[in-house]
């Protein structure tokens, strides 16, 4: 399969994933809810990141770039991938019924986009050959620091008296066991690389890392959005408090 084959694939995948944000996704207490009616902030990563995924796509397509392109499409795929991943792996398998057709068009839309553009990514031209060995450089550093505050983030409560990965409110422990798989496939692959020089392993490493990261954000998303109300709240509701304690005092 050539490099034109995978961007069609992930051009594919990038329309699925864009309108997977507006279907049904999640059944809640009286009907189901969208990612976009579940949360705005949720939404609208899902959109910018929908976008850069076709923004590579057309600079790979249009101006050239395929090297830069391809990996830009990468990421953008493997980050979509696990930021829909989210409530599939959390509400594994015996919840599934609460997930609607959003959920999964979603998650087959960023699986699309993530295979393109590794279909892209190998069959691009010029390719450097494997070296044979690669030394623990600050980027494997980096990334193996990453994954050990992934494992231990797994069990540590995401707010103040409430769940964790592990055991997340309302589900199981199934979240907890994907970012744990991912975590060690990362270091495993990322650990390998260095001991062995395989380049491709440090690939399939740093992609399962973006998925675990892309899993993550979600919760990081979802907070966000919740303290950026509060201080808009605030912002709004100051100027209105501070007109009243000055009347009082006047």
């Amino acid at each position: 399969m050539n490099a034109q084959a995978g961007r069609a694939i992930a051009a594919v995948g990038a329309v699925l994933a864009f309108v997977a944000i507006w279907i049904h996704a999640l059944e809640g207490p009286s009907h189901s809810l969208s990612y976009w009616d579940y949360d705005r902030t949720v939404g609208v990563f899902l959109i910018i990141f929908a976008c850069l995924a076709v923004l590579a796509l057309l600079a790979a397509v249009a101006a050239g770039m395929t090297g830069q392109a391809d990996r830009a499409l990468l990421f953008a795929g493997a980050i979509l991938f696990g930021f829909y991943l989210f409530f599939p792996a959390a509400f594994a398998t015996d919840q599934w019924k609460l997930l609607d057709a959003g959920a999964w068009l979603g998650l087959s839309g960023a699986g699309l986009v993530t295979i393109g553009a590794m279909v892209a990514h190998a069959a691009g031209p010029g390719r450097p050959p494997e070296p044979g060995r690669a030394a623990m450089d600050p980027p494997t550093l980096v990334g193996l620091l990453g994954v050990v505050l992934v494992v231990v983030s797994i069990w540590t409560n995401l707010e103040s008296g409430g769940g964790s990965y592990w055991n997340l409110t309302g589900a199981g422990h199934s979240l907890g066991i994907v970012l744990l798989i991912l975590a060690c496939a990362c270091g495993a692959g990322l650990l390998l690389a260095a001991v062995w020089g395989m380049r491709s392993l440090a690939g399939l490493g740093w992609l399962a890392g973006l998925i675990a990261c892309g899993i993550v954000v979600f919760e990081v998303t979802i907070a966000f959005a919740m303290a950026l109300r509060i201080w808009l709240r605030a912002i709004v509701s100051s100027p209105a408090i501070a007109f009243g304690i000055s009347g009082c005092a006047a």
